[in-house]
């Protein structure tokens, strides 16, 4: 279970960084690219961006 995630500024083309359940509030600096977004929230999780998004892609699945 991941503990942070990337949420989309509504009304922009920008991603930030939150905690789950939280999407309101961002823990980042805004991106341009959602991809950098999920890279720095790999980072807030302590793991490598592939390993990130295995359990990424998995959690947006179920």
């Amino acid at each position: 279970m991941l503990e942070y995630t990337v949420s989309k500024e509504k009304g922009s083309n920008q991603y930030y960084v939150c905690r789950v359940g939280e999407e309101k509030t961002p823990l980042s600096k805004r991106y341009t690219d959602k991809k950098k977004a999920l890279k720095a929230a790999a980072g807030f999780e302590g793991m490598a961006y592939k390993e990130y998004m295995k359990i990424y892609k998995k959690e947006k699945a179920v």
